[in-house]
């Protein structure tokens, strides 16, 4: 994110530093407590920080692919995972328990096809980021998991993944 802090740093005149920080919450608490100026957010965080910054922190500007959500479903090739209801008695992983693309989003498509996490998967697990549901099912981890389709395109741009996509 350096050539994005200079990038604003020259646009606004004034000194920019990127904090990284471990969590979507950690984010929320950050610009709460005013350690933390600018934040990027998908849909649910953006609500979260907006009612835990008592109505402060406002909405800047959205991207256009957060208009027309996607998230992918992934498992290994030979998984025999071919659809969502493939998913029933398999281990998952969702990303951030707070993100959008990674839990909320996917959780309400499996929830819409009549899958229930808790109770139709062997385990639900919470990798904590998009990279690492991958990794995790590239691992054998688990057999399965939802990410943010923009993380599962750059990844397959910076490596061959051995992953297939679901059809959702």
């Amino acid at each position: 994110y350096r050539p994005f802090a200079e990038y604003l740093a020259k646009a606004l005149g004034m000194k920019v530093q990127f904090t990284p920080v471990v969590d979507y919450a950690a984010t929320v608490e950050g610009l709460a407590a005013k350690k933390l100026d600018l934040v990027w957010y998908g849909g649910f965080t953006s609500v979260q920080a907006v009612r835990r910054t008592g109505g402060t922190a406002r909405r800047l500007a959205l991207r256009q692919e957060d208009a027309e959500f996607k998230s992918v479903f992934v498992s290994k090739p030979g998984s025999g995972i071919k659809s969502l209801q493939d998913l029933k008695g398999k281990t998952f992983a969702f990303g951030s328990v707070g993100s959008t693309s990674g839990h909320l989003m996917p959780r309400a498509f499996l929830l819409q096809a009549n899958l229930n996490p808790e109770r139709d998967f062997k385990q639900v697990a919470y990798s904590g980021a998009h990279d690492a549901t991958i990794l995790w099912v590239e691992s054998g981890k688990v057999e399965a998991g939802a990410l943010n389709f923009l993380v599962w395109d750059k990844l397959l741009q910076q490596k061959k993944m051995d992953l297939a996509k679901v059809n959702v």
